[in-house]
């Protein structure tokens, strides 16, 4: 009896970081699924928010402010998304770089902190400065929303890409490392972390390659983060 309290503790250890796993592949999954849904209101909504004039802009906003109001709600479940999802891979790979995976996490927060910032001021504050340049517009008003779209803009397309592309470097490093990690998806992740590195950089100088490479990084994140809750789940299985 005593001989098999070892062998009976190993199964249940065994069981539970399976169940864990699979629970961790789950959360993978829903994420990527919440970042596809926000890519959706960002290419047919947000889209018109966010460009032309401000003439434009402001009679989109108001005339769909409930539409819009719920893409940048999808935009900010997106982005607690990713920070729960990073907050699953800090310990599903390689425990021997736990230490630095905290760190890379930390950076991924602030990044992911600068969008929330980002969507909630877009959703709460914009609509209400909109409508008020609508009944009562000038100079003074315009000169201020300028000045927030400017910060905004910075805030979007610099600082929070750049945290998260320096986050998400250190995260494929680790995962080059990582047994139950495929090498292509580790490259695979390598090409996301690099398109949005890359788009952070030449915003500067044009914003349509910007928004390109943005799209591209989307389209590129959503796959491989479901690739690697299979990953995930086939681990389990071994």
């Amino acid at each position: 009896m005593a001989g098999r309290l070892p062998q009976m503790n190993s199964v249940l250890a065994a069981t539970s970081q399976n169940a864990r796993r699979m629970w961790f592949a789950w959360v993978l999954r829903s994420s990527a699924c919440l970042h596809g849904l926000a890519g959706l209101f960002m290419l047919f909504v947000l889209v018109h928010a966010l460009r032309g004039d401000w003439l434009m802009r402001t009679q989109f906003v108001v005339q769909n402010e409930w539409l819009v109001t719920v893409s940048w709600s999808s935009m900010l479940l997106s982005s607690l998304g990713l920070v729960c999802s990073f907050g699953i891979l800090t310990f599903a790979l390689n425990k021997q770089f736990r230490f630095i995976l905290h760190w890379a996490w930390l950076i991924q927060l602030i990044g992911s902190s600068a969008l929330a910032l980002h969507y909630v001021i877009q959703m709460v504050l914009y609509p209400a400065l909109m409508k008020y340049f609508v009944h009562m517009p000038t100079s003074a008003l315009l000169s201020h929303i300028n000045k927030w779209d400017d910060l905004l803009s910075h805030l979007a397309t610099v600082f929070a890409p750049s945290c998260l592309a320096i986050g998400g470097f250190i995260y494929t490093a680790a995962m080059f490392y990582t047994p139950g990690f495929s090498r292509w998806l580790s490259w695979w992740s390598l090409l996301v972390w690099s398109l949005l590195l890359a788009g952070s950089v030449v915003v500067h100088w044009s914003l349509s390659t910007f928004s390109v490479l943005l799209g591209l990084t989307l389209a590129c994140y959503v796959p491989w983060l479901w690739k690697a809750a299979k990953e995930l789940m086939l681990s389990c299985s071994r």
